[in-house]
């Protein structure tokens, strides 16, 4: 990961959807989230939702 400092204004950097305090199992990796990218990671059970849906 690149130190935050290197990001440009508009740059999104950081954690865009969820919980720090929660534990992550999975990681969908994207350029840009939107609510597609949400929805096909909660289809392929990326992150917390993954003792749920699997």
């Amino acid at each position: 990961m690149a130190p935050l400092n290197y990001a440009e204004g508009f740059d999104n950097v950081g954690l865009l959807v969820g919980n720090y305090h929660d534990e992550v199992t999975k990681v969908l990796v994207c350029l840009d989230t939107t609510p597609d990218v949400v929805d096909e990671a909660i289809l392929r059970c990326a992150g917390r939702r993954a003792k749920r849906c699997c």
